[in-house]
């Protein structure tokens, strides 16, 4: 009996830390899909719109993305997705996405816009929706439903894992956009990015 409660206990201590690799890997590859699936979306609106979405300069984590890649209509002066899910009052887009760094921030790109000839246009959205735990109601001023873009994987207590973006003056894409999701492992903070295809661990 003292031998096979031996063995038992010899085999636990090597599953465990094979268990936790394999949830470490898992949870890396959720992150990964998540940020490729958003860059698929960002490519495909470069390729109907002529350039990449708007940044918010100031808080790369507080970006219009969510707004930008679902494509909004302007009703008396909403911006609402075309799905329903996001509303954004005009007024507010300068406070919400640009705050000090950008304060001019003059409305979401694409967004249906009435007009003849070239001035006419229909927002493409170029995501099917998000599910849920991808996606993060900011708290604002009522009516306003501000969404932002979110890794649905393990965050540190009482923090999120926003998808960070920068297209104005990106630092490690200079031609394109850097994007990112930071999240936390065992303790460690893991990033995933558009600019190296392994996960970074930062100190």
């Amino acid at each position: 009996m003292l031998i096979v409660i031996s063995i038992i206990a010899i085999l636990a201590s090597m599953i465990i830390p094979i268990s936790g690799a394999v949830n470490r890997n898992k949870i890396r590859a959720k992150a990964r899909v998540e940020l490729e699936q958003v860059a698929t979306a960002i490519e495909l609106y470069k390729a109907k719109l002529g350039h990449y979405p708007p940044d918010n300069p100031g808080s790369p984590a507080t970006n219009q993305l969510y707004f930008e890649l679902l494509g909004t209509t302007f009703t008396n002066g909403f911006y609402t997705t075309l799905d329903g899910t996001g509303l954004i009052k005009a007024s507010d887009l300068g406070t919400v996405f640009g705050g000090a760094a950008n304060p001019s921030v003059g409305g979401i790109i694409n967004c249906t816009q009435a007009g003849g000839g070239d001035e006419g246009r229909v927002a493409t959205s170029f995501i099917n929706g998000f599910k849920s735990g991808e996606v993060f109601t900011i708290p604002t001023p009522s009516p306003d439903v501000v969404k932002i873009l979110v890794a649905a994987v393990p965050a540190p207590p009482g923090r999120l894992n926003p998808i960070s973006y920068v297209s104005s003056n990106p630092t490690n894409n200079p031609n394109s956009y850097d994007l990112w999701v930071d999240f936390v492992i065992s303790g460690k903070t893991n990033r995933i990015s558009n600019w190296n295809k392994d996960t970074i661990t930062l100190p």
